[in-house]
């Protein structure tokens, strides 16, 4: 059975300064691969990136799906397979509207400048792969919404790989702060499912403490019980919530893209 190294994806394409001693293999079994982030980091977008990109070379057809707002799946689209005319154009628009500049002021970790490098990365991708890519939104108000919304948009597109990047609770197989509530996998077919948790031992994100207080935060002791010096991928063997974890020794914030206090 044909398989992808995911490790060897990232040593290739940057990061790592030295790779891990082993790798592991994501088979071509699971049509449904979940990557659970710490919004609001520069490494999470990128490593799913690479993950997008070795993948796409198995010349399937690719669902990438992210957890912002629906509204937003369009104009995604349209850019991501703009020419170059008119893709600055469709850019400057999409950067314009409520989810890259809430009139609020706040804003989360979803909308980063790591956020927008892996989407103009897709659109890169997307011009130069061998294969279809499409960008599903699916950001809703609770885990069956959004797996019903990955679903029903996954059903325009028969014979797509899904690639879901999303919070690591989403992404767990259980919640372990409410087992009454499913999540986004447990939707899906478990033995064609995959889900891989991005870690960081210390470092900083940009994330929301509460509704209104969002920044720079930092992170400490996230994965202490696997040291490692750059980053690690740790196997999950009868694990509950994820099929791997991916654990980098330090992270970084990631400001919003289009925010001016972007060092709060």
């Amino acid at each position: 059975m044909m398989a992808t190294n995911l490790l060897k994806a990232i040593i290739i394409f940057g990061v790592l300064i030295s790779p891990p001693t082993w790798s592991f293999q994501i088979k071509d079994q699971y049509e449904y691969i979940f990557v659970g982030e710490v919004h609001g980091t520069v490494h999470s977008p990128r490593i799913f990136y690479y993950l997008v990109e070795s993948l796409s070379i198995q010349k399937r057809n690719i669902a990438v799906a992210l957890e912002i707002p629906k509204s937003e799946d369009v104009i995604l689209n349209n850019f991501i397979h703009a020419n170059e005319k008119e893709a600055g154009n469709i850019r400057e628009s999409m950067l314009e509207r409520e989810f890259w500049k809430p009139a609020s002021g706040i804003y989360d970790g979803r909308s980063s400048i790591a956020m927008l490098d892996l989407i103009d990365s897709l659109r890169s991708l997307s011009l130069l792969a061998d294969v279809d890519i499409k960008i599903l939104c699916f950001s809703d108000a609770t885990e069956e919404k959004m797996a019903n919304n990955l679903i029903r948009k996954l059903a325009e597109h028969p014979g797509y790989r899904l690639l879901v990047l999303t919070g690591n609770i989403h992404a767990m197989y259980n919640n372990p702060f409410d087992k009454s509530n499913k999540t986004i996998p447990s939707y899906f077919p478990k033995d064609k499912t995959f889900s891989i948790d991005i870690r960081a031992n210390s470092g900083s994100a940009w994330i929301c403490q509460s509704r209104n207080q969002c920044g720079i935060v930092q992170i400490e002791d996230n994965y202490s019980s696997h040291p490692c010096k750059n980053i690690c991928a740790v196997p999950l063997e009868e694990n509950e919530k994820f099929d791997l974890s991916i654990v980098l020794a330090r992270t970084e914030a990631s400001p919003p893209a289009t925010s001016e206090n972007k060092n709060k």
